[in-house]
């Protein structure tokens, strides 16, 4: 058994950020003008985990 932990790079945390930002962007664009019930909320989240994973891979280890 090996004790090195599989953790991503910054260069994965980065790719990750963009994949999270990308999907905001897209459900953004994909919503109706008939709003669903806290349909906002999903977004915000997409968003603000692209936000801390871009922090994650500029951060000092």
């Amino acid at each position: 058994m090996t004790d090195k932990i599989d953790r991503y790079g910054p260069l994965g945390f980065y790719h990750l950020a963009e994949d999270f930002c990308r999907a905001a962007v897209h459900s953004a664009s994909l919503e109706s003008p008939k709003p669903r019930l806290h349909y906002n909320l999903v977004l915000y989240h997409l968003d603000k985990h692209s936000i801390e994973l871009t922090l994650k891979a500029v951060a000092p280890v």
